[in-house]
Order: C-alpha cells, then structure tokens, then sequence
C-alpha cells in the first residue's frame, strides 16, 4: 500500500463497467475514495460537487468524450489545478491523441492495452505529491 494515496479521492471516468471495477478495485487496495463515472457529463457533475484529488479519464465515450471534458476542467478555476490522467485503448503510435491530451491539460497520459498496475499507481502517486 501507498501511504501517499490512502484517503486521496480518486475518480475514474470510463464507459466500460469491467474498466471501472479492475481500477477501482487496485485503487481502493490503497486506501483511495473512489468515485467512478459512466461519461464526461456525470463525471462533471460529481468533480463540481465532490472533493477531487486526482481523475482517470478515457478518452472515448459517449455524450462527452475525455477530451472535451479535460478542456472544461481545465478552463475552470476551481477545478483546473485537479490531475487528470488520460488512459485510452488507442495505439501508442497515434502521437496525435497524445498531443491532443496535452493539448488538452491532461497531466499524463497512459495505454491501457496493457493495463500496468505499477505503471498506473506510479503515475497517480507522483500527480498527487505535486
């Protein structure tokens, strides 16, 4: 267990329920507060309501996709100072969803096909630290 991440507020924002219960499940071994959401729209509505220290966001999803919620998180001054980690299926070669991420605001960006655990935890840890 990471004593950095115990009762850190994690959401995870993924249009796949099998996603959503392998992160929370690796998530809440830590001692994290987890919050998931189905899409960008009921993601917003819970980072506008709910103490945030830290948000996994796929990219593809329906009614709001990862990127267009990055955006509106980013633009917003109570909210922009919140890491966002992009996790997508897509192809590691395809450069241009990475620097559309960045471009963005995301913080960082990972492939989930592999799914790393430790690369995973590593990446949220040293976001919530900053």
């Amino acid at each position: 267990m990471n004593n950095n991440l115990s009762n850190k507020n994690i959401l995870l924002v993924d249009d796949s329920r099998i996603i959503l219960e392998c992160l929370k499940e690796v998530f809440l071994l830590e001692g994290m507060n987890v919050l998931t959401a189905v899409n960008g729209v009921e993601a917003l509505d819970i980072v506008c309501h709910r103490p945030v220290d830290v948000i996994i966001l796929d990219i593809e999803m329906p009614v709001m996709n990862g990127f267009q919620l990055c955006r509106i998180v980013k633009k917003d001054e109570k909210l922009k100072s919140i890491p966002i980690i992009l996790l997508t299926t897509r192809p590691a070669e395809e450069d241009k969803n990475r620097i559309w991420g960045f471009r963005a605001g995301a913080d960082s960006y990972l492939n989930k096909n592999p799914f790393d655990q430790k690369v995973i935890l590593s990446t949220v840890a040293s976001l919530v630290q900053e």
